[in-house]
């Protein structure tokens, strides 16, 4: 069975599609597949549901997702969405609950399109919080920014303070954000920025928690993870799998100051710190199994001979000290002043084994045995 996959979907291309087959033998044709597109303006000066055009479209994201059913797509054109809502536990408001399998996708991308959630007025995370996203399993959420969302101060409502979806255990859920910023959020537990989603092509930014600044129990390709913090465990991520992701300057107090308890494979950990004068260990890394990675120049307060990495697994990676494992070096990876990309001297390049053919974080087609 081969599935047909349509990306950069428009209102134009609503309305109903049949696929007809021929060869010698004859004509086979499909049933018939709609595909029905609400519209989001929060300009719009007549909303009339079911939102079908952008002269009636719904001026805030949530009326069209309770217009839709399943396998709709809403499209939300530019603006600020910072009212409407809903709660999907009776404890804490999201922004915007995608609480069936549709998918949600800005018009012109996560600069000019934001949704905005808020923090407690008196604590940050508290019961005047209000999460960004909450997304049902096999929802689908693309191109937008996500900022100032919060949870509550402790609970099961208090994770995840950009997106939110209910993982299986410590594994991500089937909900997808894709091309968005998510950055400025807090969660009163864990994932400050994402909690139980799979990310890909994000910047995961400035989010701060417990555990797992940026993201917990997510599944995260292609994406950058910038500047969170922690105040226990995982200023990054935390026990998350990572594929060619970026984790620069994220930091923690006791470990892991860019990863905890993660998998990472074709990652870059530079910048992160860990610790402060009596507690902190592993500022790159701490518990974490790594293949083709750079864990360098990270920081350890307490326990310097932890900078880069405390009680993790490697192979085929670049780090100091020496890892044991296959295929590891410890030189100086001479990378560009971004602090991700290599410079053409480095001893990386080809370094790394060809575990498969990944485009890098950039989504560019390269050698699977190019570490970076």
């Amino acid at each position: 069975m081969t599935n047909l996959v349509a990306t950069g979907v428009s209102l134009a291309d609503a309305g109903n599609y049949q696929l007809v087959v021929s060869n010698a033998s004859g004509v086979v044709t499909s049933a018939v597949a709609q595909l029905v597109v609400h519209c989001v303006d929060v300009a719009g000066t007549n909303p009339v549901a079911p939102y079908s055009n952008w002269a009636t479209a719904a001026t805030n994201i949530q009326d069209a997702i309770t217009a839709s059913v399943a396998s709709d797509i809403v499209l939300v054109t530019n603006g600020l969405y910072a009212v409407g809502g809903k709660s999907m536990d009776g404890t804490i408001t999201n922004r915007v609950s995608v609480d069936k399998a549709i998918i949600v996708q800005s018009v012109n991308g996560p600069n000019v399109t934001i949704i905005q959630g808020a923090w407690d007025p008196t604590s940050t995370n508290g019961p005047g919080a209000v999460r960004c996203v909450w997304l049902a399993t096999n929802a689908i959420l693309g191109g937008f920014t996500l900022r100032d969302g919060a949870t509550s101060s402790s609970g099961s409502s208090g994770y995840g303070g950009g997106v939110y979806a209910v993982s299986a255990g410590k594994s991500p859920s089937a909900a997808a954000v894709a091309n968005c910023v998510i950055i400025h959020n807090a969660a009163g537990n864990a994932g400050g920025g994402a909690c139980g989603v799979c990310l890909n092509h994000c910047v995961i930014a400035t989010n701060r928690t417990v555990t797992g600044g940026g993201a917990l129990y997510c599944k995260l390709k292609n994406c950058t993870v910038a500047a969170n913090v922690s105040t226990s465990y995982g200023g990054g991520v935390s026990e998350c799998t990572l594929q060619n992701c970026a984790a620069t300057g994220n930091t923690t107090i006791n470990s892991g100051g860019g990863a905890f308890y993660s998998t990472l494979v074709n990652c870059t950990l530079t910048g992160n710190q860990v610790g402060n004068a009596t507690v902190g260990t592993g500022g790159g890394v701490y518990g974490c199994i790594l293949t083709n990675c750079i864990v360098y120049a990270n920081s350890a307060i307490f326990n310097s001979s932890t900078s880069n990495s405390s009680s993790s697994t490697f192979n085929y990676c670049c780090t100091a000290p020496a890892a044991s494992g296959t295929g590891n070096i410890a030189s100086d990876p001479l990378l560009l002043a971004d602090g991700v990309h290599l410079s053409a001297a480095s001893p990386c390049i080809g370094a790394g084994a060809s575990v498969a053919a990944f485009t890098d974080i950039d989504a560019t087609s390269r050698c699977s045995a190019t570490l970076t």
